[in-house]
Order: structure tokens, then C-alpha cells, then sequence
């Protein structure tokens, strides 16, 4: 009986009464284009990147407006552990073991040979064998360029300096421009994309071709790509991938076209001082300073913005903001003069949705999903020794949230103590607010208004002095239907 007993004390020890885990192992084998010697490019294996579920909710919503975020769009080895890593040997083989089944990204890094992703790989238990993967060197960008290029497929394009791209230019689908960090790339030219196939990328050299210890923070961002007005060349960007930025993307020439790109981390993604600008259909998440500045005519639509800072300054511009989803930003939309139209918007969650700025906006047809400070503000303008004050006209819209709607005496809520001008504290109009024929969903609605019913009694001296009312009268029993993106 003790034999038996120490027999059964080892095997619960030891584990013998249960099964092992099963496991998998990934062999393949790798060549490089040009080179003789395959050794020692780095295999990595990474778990999908999160699909944020805020994205996937608005995607399923509205299929039609933003990117459809998938792992060419989110993963990026740098934002990442690896799972298990190993080198291939001369012959370009390599054998990866001990894996939990599941779905997986490869990475293929090497510094002189171009980045390679694998996406969404499924290895069962067992053994899995990749396809052989054909890979390309990698080409450091001498400058200036005179002769026309075109970015080709699959082949990374390190700019070490910065770089003046004189000759028409085309990015082809798939193609890596990766810059050093405060440098910047600057086209006198066409500059073209195509419209489908895998999606370019511009983004930061930092840790591009290595296992990264840490993601790239703020001093490892690339300054710019900008684009000069030249000969009246003309510029599409479309279907590609931007990260790591500092100063943005700068457009100059007119009925510039930027669509379907997906940008993340940064602080500024575009800056246009354009004529005919047309910007759709992007998803722009993750920047910290102000994002988006719009000078000159443009229309702005079905795009997504989400978790940006001071997400757009429309400055001075005839703009046609339509059919976007703004949703935790800090400032959705910054209007400042100009003929601007703000109608068939979803806000959700931004601290501020629209802070106008000496400006006469045209707000109606939006959803207002609530805000966590203001939904629409008021600014004045100090210039040339006196104040310009705003006049939005507001109708139309759906007041979900049970907060202020409609704020006449606004809240600094600038990102950078520099730009307090745009962002100054007080009574923002000098006039009374035609705000009618909206939709409120909690009452009463004095208390989604700011105006003189609050501050009744305050004398001229003092930051809540507001002679001037929302006039919201009449107002809507029932939410608008045709609110909204549509």
C-alpha cells in the first residue's frame, strides 16, 4: 500500500497524469533578391494586433466612411513583443518551436533588405511549413532626385538625409519610404498613387528593421513630407499607411486629393494651403498636437477621427465638413472665419466637438453624442487692437448628451499655451444665438445652455459677463431622422 500511495504522490509531482500542451512549429525558408548569402535575417513571430473596438463598432456602422481596420492597417512589429524570434542560416532556412496554435504575424527584419509582413497565418499543431518568401534589398535615396521614379512594390526606401525630389513621382502599392527621424522629404512635382493593392507606407526609420525593445516616442519622428506648388503639378495620396510624424504631410498645390490613408501616432498629419482640397475617407487616430490644418476651399468627408488632441483648425477657408465621426478627441473642430459648413457629423465623447473662433459657421443636421465639457463654444478673436466674435448658426441638429449643448462664454481648451489666441477664455459673440428647430433628449433646456440665464447679475468686468441668449425656440420634440452621417 505505501508503494502504491509514493507511486501516486510522484506522478502528481511530476505531472504524469496529465497531457503536455499541444504545440506547433513554423519552418520555411527565405531568399533575398541579389544576394548570395541569406543569413541572418531576423524571424519574428507576432500575436495580431488589437483591433480597437470603437473602430470596429463604427465600422460595422457606417462601412462607408474611414478605413476598414484590419492587420495591415494596425499591426506594426515596433508597437509590440515578439512571441519567439530566430535567424535564418545561409541557405535562408529557419525553424521556429514550442508555439501555442493560433493565428500569428511574421515579420522579416534585416537592415539592408526591405521590411516584410506575413499577416494572419494560421499554425496548427504540430508542424507548419511557410511558403518560400522572396525578399528585396533595401535602397538608400540619394539626393536630388532629377529623373522620374517610381517607389516600387515591396521594396523599402531609406531616406537618411533630407531630400529634394525634383521629377514627377509615383508611389505603387506596397512600396516603404522610411526617414530618419527630423528629416524630411520634399516633392517639386506630380506625386501620384494608385487607388488599390497592398497600401504604402511612410513612416519613421526608427527600429523599422530590428526587434524593438520600445515603441518609437516623440524624438524618433520624421519631420515632414511636403509637397510644393510648382508648374501646377498635382498630387494624389491614397491607400497607404503614415506613422511616426512630427510637422505632417504639407500640401501646397491645388485639387490635391489625400483619401483612404490610415495615420496613426504623431503630432501633425496634414497641413494644406490649398485651393479644391478634397479629404475622404481616412482614419486618423493617436496625435497629440494639432492634426488637421485646412487653408482654402476643401471638402472634408467620410472620415474618422479618434483620440487626436486638436484634431482640425479650419483657418480662413471655404470648407465643407460632411459626413466625418469625431470621438474622443479633446477639440473635435476648430473653425476660424471663413464660409464653413459643419452638417451630417457624428460627435461622440470629444471634450470639446466645435469650438468656433471669430467665425459664422453653418452647424446643422449633426449628432451630438454628448461631450465631456461643451458641444459647440464660442471664441472671440482678438485683432488689430479690438475682438472679432463668433455667429454660428445652429438648426437641425440632435442634442443626445445630458450636458452643456450650447456654450455663449467658452473654456480655454488649447493644447499649447502658444496658441492661446485661438483659445481665449470669456463671452465668445455680440450678439444673441439663433440655435432653433434642434433636438434635445434631456430637459429642460436652460440647462444645456450657457448664456445670460446663467450669469444674470455678472457686471462687465468680469469672464461670465453675457448680455445674450440662445435663442432655441422652437425646438424639436422628437430627434431628427435624417441627422447624422448619412
Amino acid at each position: 500500500m505505501r508503494v502504491v500511495f509514493l507511486l501516486l504522490v510522484v506522478c502528481l509531482l511530476v505531472g504524469c497524469a496529465s497531457d503536455p500542451s499541444p504545440t506547433a512549429s513554423l519552418t520555411g525558408t527565405i531568399s533575398v533578391l541579389g544576394f548570395d548569402d541569406y543569413s541572418d535575417v531576423t524571424i519574428a513571430l507576432y500575436a495580431p494586433a488589437y483591433l480597437d473596438t470603437t473602430l470596429v463598432r463604427i465600422n460595422q456602422e457606417y462601412p462607408y466612411i474611414g478605413v476598414i481596420i484590419s492587420q495591415e492597417t494596425e499591426f506594426d512589429h515596433r508597437l509590440q513583443s515578439s512571441v519567439t524570434y530566430t535567424q535564418t542560416d545561409v541557405e535562408g532556412n529557419y525553424q521556429l518551436n514550442n508555439i501555442k496554435p493560433g493565428k500569428y504575424n511574421l515579420a522579416f527584419l534585416k537592415e539592408g533588405v526591405s521590411l516584410k509582413y506575413v499577416y494572419e497565418i494560421s499554425l496548427s499543431e504540430g508542424e507548419n511549413v511557410q511558403q518560400r518568401i522572396e525578399l528585396k534589398p533595401s535602397i538608400d535615396v540619394s539626393t536630388p532626385i532629377t529623373e522620374p521614379i517610381a517607389f516600387e512594390t515591396g521594396v523599402q526606401y531609406n531616406f537618411k538625409h533630407n531630400t529634394q525630389i525634383l521629377s514627377s513621382a509615383i508611389i505603387e502599392a506596397g512600396a516603404i519610404l522610411s526617414i530618419d527621424k527630423e528629416k524630411k522629404i520634399e516633392f517639386y512635382n506630380n506625386l501620384n498613387t494608385l487607388e488599390t493593392g497592398d497600401r504604402w507606407l511612410l513612416t519613421s526609420s526608427s527600429y523599422l528593421n530590428e526587434i524593438a525593445n520600445s515603441k518609437p516616442d516623440s524624438t524618433d519622428y520624421f519631420n515632414s513630407l511636403i509637397i510644393k506648388k510648382h508648374n501646377n503639378n498635382h498630387v494624389v495620396l491614397q491607400n497607404g499607411n503614415v506613422s511616426f510624424i512630427s510637422a505632417g504631410i504639407n500640401v501646397e498645390p491645388d485639387n490635391a486629393v489625400y483619401s483612404n490613408i490610415r495615420a496613426k501616432n504623431g503630432f501633425t498629419n496634414l497641413y494644406v494651403s490649398s485651393e479644391n482640397h478634397l479629404f475622404a475617407n481616412n482614419l486618423v487616430t493617436d496625435f497629440t498636437q494639432r492634426v488637421h490644418a485646412f487653408y482654402g476651399s476643401s471638402f472634408i468627408g467620410k472620415n474618422i477621427f479618434y483620440k487626436n488632441v486638436e484634431n482640425m483648425l479650419l483657418s480662413e477657408n471655404d470648407a465643407l465638413v460632411q459626413n466625418n465621426y469625431f470621438i474622443d478627441n479633446l477639440v473635435a473642430m476648430r473653425p476660424f472665419y471663413g464660409a464653413i459648413s459643419i452638417s451630417h457629423n457624428n460627435f461622440e465623447n470629444n471634450a470639446y466637438c466645435i469650438s468656433t473662433v471669430a467665425s459664422d459657421p453653418l452647424i446643422e443636421y449633426n449628432n451630438f453624442f454628448g461631450s465631456k465639457q461643451y458641444c459647440i463654444q464660442t471664441h472671440k478673436y482678438y485683432t488689430q487692437a479690438a475682438h472679432d466674435f463668433s455667429k454660428p448658426l445652429i438648426s437641425n441638429n440632435n442634442f443626445y448628451g445630458n450636458n452643456v449643448s450650447i456654450s455663449l462664454i467658452a473654456k480655454s481648451n488649447i493644447y499649447s499655451q502658444g496658441y492661446n489666441y485661438y483659445s481665449l477664455n470669456g463671452l465668445g459673440v455680440r450678439s444673441d444665438i439663433l440655435a432653433t428647430n434642434n433636438y434635445y433628449k434631456h430637459l429642460p433646456i436652460d440647462d444645456r445652455i450657457v448664456d445670460h440665464n446663467d450669469f444674470p447679475n455678472e457686471p462687465n468686468s468680469s469672464p461670465y459677463y453675457c448680455p445674450y441668449y440662445v435663442i432655441y425656440e422652437p425646438y424639436r420634440s422628437r430627434a431628427i431622422g435624417n441627422a447624422g452621417i448619412q
